[in-house]
């Protein structure tokens, strides 16, 4: 699965690591702390769950199918949201 943004979407990314989704159809915006604002800066349209949790799998102390739990979260949470 390759996730990516709809267009109305822009992704900000703060001084302290987090990062706010800004959705200027809905006018709604989502803040998310520091592991979820890596994860979402890979949801480009070009990577695949695999090779996200590939990328953080080298970056934290956790199994891969954790990481891949976690992405598959997340992406089910924007997914239900809309964004």
């Amino acid at each position: 699965m390759i996730y990516s943004f709809k267009k109305t979407v822009g992704l900000i990314t703060l001084d302290n690591g987090q990062s706010d989704i800004f959705d200027s159809e809905s006018g709604n915006t989502h803040v998310f702390d520091d592991i979820g604002s890596e994860i979402l800066t890979y949801c480009n349209g070009k990577n695949t769950i695999s090779e996200i949790s590939e990328i953080l799998v080298k970056e934290y102390d956790s199994s891969r199918n954790i990481i891949e739990n976690d992405i598959k979260t997340l992406l089910h949470t924007l997914i239900l949201m809309k964004i």
